[in-house]
């Protein structure tokens, strides 16, 4: 499955960086408002789907779920005791805060899929959030056009491992930073902050320190290094 993942992400960052070297021979492409809502749209309906008909990585959800629940009940100040395993810091939990009084209001059963949908739903928001931020930097910052920035925006938001991540796995969260993996390039000095954050989607997903040192993070961390080395490519 994985080698797959790894064609269909070469094949996404195939079509996105000639479209983005070629956007300039695109002359009927039509409103580009409805462009941009269209591609935003189909990423986000592609998330929930894949959320709603997924379970999700048993002990990250598991944990999410009873946290939501303990930190809805009994208030922050009461939530981290040595009695309850919490290995996340305090700012996740007031998400997961929201999350617990949303399900309790709504009375959603315990661990249904649509309360498994909603424990995914901030990874797959920080999802959209990131491709749109893709999106105006590119427009914004570095003055590429509007079609160069949606197809910036694409290969991110259209990654396997990217939705994977957030609507699958409904983890959302990064191991390592990429400081911390030599494959990852660094932007030029005098280059903006964003693109930074561009080659952050090169970040080892779910790879720990054990993994690298081991030498198996290698078949999981292609499609991301991947997609962090094209945007560099048109961001810096």
């Amino acid at each position: 499955m994985i080698h797959l993942f790894a064609l269909l992400s070469l094949l996404l960052c195939g079509v996105c960086y000639t479209g983005f070297q070629n956007s300039s021979h695109f002359h009927n492409t039509g409103n580009r408002r409805s462009l941009l809502l269209l591609v935003f749209g189909g990423a986000l309906l592609l998330r929930l789907l894949l959320a709603y008909t997924t379970h999700g990585f048993s002990n990250d959800i598991a944990c999410f779920a009873a946290w939501a629940d303990r930190i809805f009940t009994l208030g922050p100040g009461q939530f981290y005791s040595a009695e309850m395993f919490t290995d996340y810091p305090p700012g996740f939990m007031y998400v997961l805060y929201l999350i617990g009084a949303l399900r309790s209001l709504l009375q959603i059963p315990y661990y249904s899929d649509l309360h498994i949908l909603l424990l995914k739903l901030p990874a797959i928001l920080c999802d959209i959030a990131c491709g749109f931020l893709l999106y105006r930097e590119a427009v914004k910052r570095l003055h590429f056009s509007d079609l160069q920035g949606i197809f910036a925006a694409s290969a991110y938001l259209f990654q396997p491992a990217v939705i994977l991540n957030s609507s699958w796995l409904g983890t959302g969260g990064f191991r390592i930073h990429a400081d911390d993996h030599p494959y990852v390039p660094v932007p030029h000095e005098g280059k903006p902050a964003s693109c930074l954050c561009c080659l952050r989607t090169g970040c080892p997903v779910k790879a720990t320190d054990a993994d690298l040192h081991a030498g198996t993070a290698g078949r999981d961390l292609g499609p991301c290094v991947l997609t962090g080395f094209f945007l560099a490519e048109i961001l810096l």
